[in-house]
């Protein structure tokens, strides 16, 4: 991806802990969450360019 692409997806809350947060990748859950597409080879995945959090309606 390049440009002004960017990736969503909704994911469940597990965990908020000093300014970050745990979150299980699922349809229909609590947030929308925009990036730039690249999620780094890690375990659990991270995400290190984040655009936008909202709560999903």
């Amino acid at each position: 991806m390049g440009g002004d692409e960017t990736a969503t997806f909704q994911a469940a809350i597990l965990e908020i802990q000093d300014g970050y947060y745990l979150v299980e990748p699922e349809v229909g859950d609590v947030l929308e969450i925009e990036y730039d597409g690249s999620i780094a080879e890690s375990y659990p995945a991270q995400i290190t360019k984040v655009y936008s959090i909202r709560v999903a309606e």
